[in-house]
């Protein structure tokens, strides 16, 4: 079963996660977990997607992740339900996007189909801004 858990509008792209890091302490924000600079923790296990047996491993794997593809980009949350997120199916995504779009890592999509999906699955009046 597929949920819709958020929308996210990219505010800034950087071409290292020190970088970014720069940035957020520059704005005087707390820097996101996924972002991998020394001093930075990670989140604990349990908060993260649960297939990995120890933090250690999930990290790694993060990290080679990140030496693979080391652009970091800043969102913000259009959307976000985390406790009862929608339900989407693979007809509402036909018809949002006329193909099922990946969801781990996402494309760009055209802000009319986002719109359509949102209708779609009645969560348009939860939207933190308009789009």
């Amino acid at each position: 079963m597929l949920r819709l858990v958020a929308v996210l509008r990219v505010v800034k792209r950087f071409e290292s996660h020190e970088v970014a890091a720069d940035w957020y302490r520059g704005q005087g924000l707390v820097l996101p977990s996924n972002c991998l600079v020394e001093g930075n923790a990670p989140i604990p296990l349990e908060q993260t997607d649960g297939w990995h047996s120890s933090l250690d491993a999930w990290d790694r794997l993060y990290r080679a992740k990140v030496r693979q593809c080391p652009i970091f980009l800043a969102c913000r949350p259009i959307f976000r339900e985390l406790t009862d997120p929608p339900i989407v199916t693979e007809q509402m995504l036909m018809r949002s996007f006329g193909r099922i779009p990946a969801t781990r890592t996402p494309p760009v999509v055209p802000i009319d189909s986002i719109r359509h999906l949102m209708a779609e699955v009645g969560a348009e009046a939860r939207l933190r801004e308009r789009i």
